[in-house]
């Protein structure tokens, strides 16, 4: 409507030949996961604030947040401990994935399509359960996460 006033909100909409506005998706990468507003980006400079970090991308898959990051292997288990000292919980990713190299599109740009492809992986060697309860709780969150093993140190918050 001409002369009315528009705030930015980080929603991208069109004008429909009715007037009716409609929902395109966001301008940011702001998701809402469990009730809480999550800013994707916030999360990868947490990650990229550690020093062997060469490159991170964090997407939300399956009600999760995974975290593709380029790094050396041993850096996955201490990298969980510097974001829980510097993020909430809930913004925390649930899967660390090491890559060598992030996927790139034709134009040079990390290809986030095919970061939603990849196999999730719990840790590269999970401790294997000690008792036959661990077993039981191990074997319902494989199902729940859809994944092959968990290790009873894996953290899925």
């Amino acid at each position: 409507m001409p002369g009315t006033r528009l705030y930015k909100t980080g929603d991208r909409v069109r004008y429909l030949p009715d007037g009716n506005l409609e929902f395109l998706g966001r301008i940011d990468r702001q998701i809402k996961l469990r009730g809480f507003r999550v800013e994707l980006t916030e999360i990868e400079s947490a990650i990229a604030q550690y020093p062997d970090v060469k490159n991170a991308i964090v997407v939300l898959k399956s009600d999760r947040l995974v975290a593709y990051v380029v790094t050396a292997e041993t850096t996955l288990s201490s990298l969980r401990t510097l974001l829980s000292q510097t993020l909430p919980d809930y913004m925390i990713p649930t899967a660390l994935v090491r890559l060598e190299a992030l996927p790139l599109t034709t134009n040079g740009k990390i290809d986030r399509a095919a970061l939603l492809d990849f196999d999730i992986k719990t840790s590269s060697h999970p401790t294997t359960p000690r008792t036959p309860i661990e077993e039981i709780l191990a074997g319902i969150w494989a199902s729940v996460l859809g994944i092959d093993r968990v290790g009873r140190e894996d953290n899925f918050f």
